[in-house]
Order: C-alpha cells, then sequence, then structure tokens
C-alpha cells in the first residue's frame, strides 16, 4: 500500500474506529510452528556455545529443512 493510501485509510479509520486499523507493510508466511523455532535456536545458541563454526549456508539449509 502507498503511503498516501495508508494515509487516507488512516484518517477515514479516525474518523470512524470501526473494524480493524489499517496497517502498513507486508506479512510474511510462518516457516515454522513456534517448537519447531525454539528448537532451532537452542541449537544454534549451543553450536555457538560450543564454539562450532557453522557457515551461513549451513544454517539456511538447516532452515530449509
Amino acid at each position: 500500500m502507498s503511503l498516501s493510501r495508508y494515509t487516507k485509510k488512516k484518517e477515514a479509520y479516525q474518523a470512524n474506529p470501526e473494524g480493524k486499523a489499517p496497517s502498513m507493510g507486508y506479512t510474511f508466511p510462518t516457516i515454522f510452528i513456534e517448537e519447531e523455532e525454539n528448537v532451532l535456536s537452542d541449537y544454534l545458541l549451543t553450536c555457538a556455545a560450543s564454539n562450532y563454526g557453522l557457515t551461513t549456508k549451513l544454517i539456511v539449509y538447516l532452515h530449509s529443512r
């Protein structure tokens, strides 16, 4: 949504605040459920604490599995 369209929608919402407030930006699809994200995060933190060097390429591979 362009900035001018957003401001018009925001002004209209402020004049009559019914329904959902306008939002700016894009939504991104969720790749992991919260539990999977926590497991991957814990694994990466454990590897970092062990000074195990993970490359960016490997992290992307683990993320896409």
